[in-house]
């Protein structure tokens, strides 16, 4: 119920920390990936690590920048053709700026909004759109699964991030619409919601060394530590797989309580 065996998943933010884990986990649930991400040299060396990891079928798709116009299409279509179809879309992809509100500018606030918001609809659509118009099969072909991630962001307010909250709230409610749209398709849509974690970009931010913001964090964690990237990996294994067919336009914490407390 949970193996992937056969199936292609295509996973945005490849070249990130999250991507690869994610990946990496899909893999060796079986799924043959399709890795893309804005840089090809991070994107060999997350496919390497799949490979040494026992992940069998190990592709990348480099030069696509999901905020600009067709480039989505470009993706579904060129993994579509490589790889024979795409069964499971993960999306990665996002960005982050902190700053206070006041010296937000408007390009700041694209730089946020495009990748982890307009770029999530666009490419669902366009893999959608390879299912719909494709005619799948749900008995043949298993259901099309859509995993976006979220974030504990857009659940609570966190100051210096406004519009990255606000981005990740409408990935929630995102999730929730085309899950609805798209359940009579064949088509589960959810979200994994992480809180805080430790991956490549927050530990190069130092976030949880700021002694303003690390001891608040991990004071309001209930399990008492940070996430990783690995506590990632059963969720989306659950949300790419047989196990979740009756699921759809759900978000699903993974942050150790803390939305919860």
């Amino acid at each position: 119920m949970f193996r992937l065996d056969g199936r292609v998943a295509l996973v945005t933010g490849g070249s990130g920390g999250i991507g690869k884990a994610l990946g990496i986990g899909l893999g060796l649930a079986g799924a043959r990936l399709a890795l893309t991400g804005r840089s090809q040299e991070k994107l060999d060396d997350n496919a390497a690590a799949a490979e040494a990891a026992g992940c069998r079928d190990v592709q990348t798709f480099g030069n696509f920048d999901l905020t600009d116009p067709g480039r989505p299409a470009a993706l579904a279509e060129a993994v579509a053709e490589r790889m024979g179809g795409v069964d499971i879309l993960v999306n990665v992809a996002g960005l982050n700026r902190r700053k206070p509100a006041l010296d937000f500018a408007e390009e700041d606030w694209d730089a946020v909004m495009n990748p982890n918001l307009k770029a999530v609809f666009f490419l669902s659509r366009e893999v959608a759109r390879l299912w719909i118009e494709g005619g799948r099969d749900p008995e043949r072909d298993g259901r099309g699964k859509i995993i976006n991630i979220a974030s504990l962001a857009g659940a609570i307010g966190i100051a210096e991030i406004a519009p990255y909250g606000a981005s990740k709230l409408g990935v929630v409610a995102l999730t929730r619409s085309l899950g609805v749209e798209w359940a009579q398709e064949a088509i589960c849509v959810n979200a994994i919601a992480p809180g805080y974690h430790e991956t490549p970009m927050t530990i190069a931010q130092g976030i949880f060394e700021n002694p303003k913001i690390g001891p608040w964090v991990r004071s309001r964690i209930p399990m008492g530590r940070l996430g990783t990237t690995e506590d990632l990996v059963g969720p989306a294994i659950y949300l790419a797989s047989a196990a979740s067919d009756y699921m759809t336009g759900q978000t699903v914490f993974v942050d150790g309580g803390f939305e919860a407390g």
